[in-house]
């Protein structure tokens, strides 16, 4: 993972205070440069820093719906985050030799529902498992992406339906900036290797 903007540093397994003696640690977790320090007693762990505006979870032995369940933490009262990014990668199916699920959830403090995601993406390069669509659509998630009927293979950068347009205004939130929206692009490549592409498309 890498941060794409010299606007903002990136941390690899911070601990975030999520709620009265709780925290979590968060794999990567996303600032602007400038922002703003926290109001007493509000800093996110000991170190008295800012709560990060965006933070990611890339889960390889938890489930998507122990992923789903952090969101209410990350998006609590007590956090300023603004973005909850979940990335689930399966192991190789048995049933698909050299092919892996993988899928990414996005949450949003500004949604009308924080704790449910306002997007969810299937861009590995087999299919997600029946069981885990059907629950999220039974809460109300519009599942898209690689095994949903028409969508294409997620095999290059800047393909519309792997694309997460997140507002700019909430990665640097508290902050200056200057574009409209940051896509992220989700790309599985044709050589079976998966990576998560973070980019900002001018």
């Amino acid at each position: 993972m890498r941060v794409w903007s010299d606007q903002m540093t990136g941390t690899n397994k911070e601990d975030l205070i999520v709620a009265p003696n709780s925290y979590f640690t968060a794999d990567f977790s996303i600032r602007p440069r400038n922002l703003p320090p926290p109001r007493a007693g509000l800093s996110c762990n000991s170190d008295g820093l800012p709560y990060p505006n965006m933070v990611i979870e890339v889960g390889y032995r938890e489930s998507p719906r122990s992923l789903h369940g952090l969101a209410p933490f990350y998006l609590s009262p007590r956090t300023t985050i603004m973005i909850y990014l979940a990335i689930k990668i399966y192991p190789v199916r048995t049933h698909y030799p050299g092919r892996k699920p993988m899928v990414a959830m996005l949450y949003q403090r500004s949604g009308q529902t924080p704790n449910i995601p306002t997007r969810m993406i299937s861009f590995g390069n087999a299919p997600l498992d029946n069981r885990v669509v059907n629950y999220f659509l039974g809460i109300g998630v519009n599942v898209t992406g690689v095994g949903i009927l028409g969508a294409p293979p997620c095999n290059t950068p800047n393909i519309p339906t792997y694309q997460l347009q997140i507002p700019a205004a909430e990665i640097f939130n508290r902050t200056p900036f200057i574009l409209p929206t940051i896509n992220f692009d989700l790309i599985c490549g044709k050589s079976k290797t998966e990576y998560l592409d973070l980019r900002i498309n001018k």
